[in-house]
């Protein structure tokens, strides 16, 4: 849930009509243009939306690309525990596993951490992390529950191989333009599901590039 209205009463009030259409849970991302400051800052955001919806479990959406939301993961997750009653958990989209695993110990029975990185989902399960948000689901769920099998079954050569061939089939869609630019016709012609083109200032893949893009899907897919 992200709102870009100018207006603070915005953020509470698509919470609360969240709420009324009976959603499992909401996933905030902070303000984009006048982002927080401070984790205190941040904290009081996500408290102005756990208090419009406060039985609705509230995640937050950590993704510092986008963001530019630096603070110390650990200290913000022990404040947001401390102060906001529904605050069940993050989807981590960021490479620093270090922070994920002590993020992690805060508090294990309540809290759920979402790994948001496709190249990582190994690594991650080595951290303890297993649950996972990831674009590549869409596209490659199959390769993903490979990874973990073999993981929980114990075959790390197996869940290496897995790992190794997601991250470079997402290494090869994404070097023909932007990721949103190659997920659309991506999605297409995986699941048949046409979701249009990318909005400006994005631009749409040439049909050529389409074209070559596939046959490495499909190369991957016959894996």
């Amino acid at each position: 849930m992200q709102s870009f209205w100018p207006r603070t009463v915005s953020r509470p009030s698509w919470a609360k009509h969240a709420a009324h259409l009976n959603v499992h849970a909401l996933l905030c991302l902070p303000e984009l243009f006048f982002y927080p400051q401070s984790d205190s800052q941040l904290v009081q955001y996500l408290a102005e939306v756990s208090h419009a919806a406060p039985n609705v479990p509230l995640f937050y959406y950590h993704i510092p690309q986008f963001t530019r939301i630096v603070f110390d993961m650990e200290l913000f997750t022990r404040k947001c525990v401390a102060d906001i009653p529904s605050f069940c958990g993050i989807k981590f989209t960021h490479t620093n596993l270090e922070e994920l695993q002590r993020m992690n110990k805060v508090d294990p029975e309540r809290l759920t951490f979402f790994l948001g990185c496709d190249q990582l989902i190994l690594p991650g399960l080595v951290c303890g992390i297993h649950s996972h948000i990831n674009t590549s689901l869409s596209l490659f769920p199959n390769t993903l529950n490979k990874i973990c099998t073999a993981y929980k079954q114990g075959n790390l050569e197996t869940a290496r191989e897995s790992q190794d061939q997601l991250t470079d089939v997402l290494k090869q869609i994404t070097a023909y333009g932007s990721w949103m630019s190659s997920l659309k016709p991506n999605m297409k012609f995986i699941t048949g599901l046409d979701f249009g083109s990318v909005r400006k200032p994005l631009e749409p893949l040439p049909p050529q590039t389409v074209a070559k893009l596939k046959a490495h899907v499909d190369t991957f897919l016959a894996l």
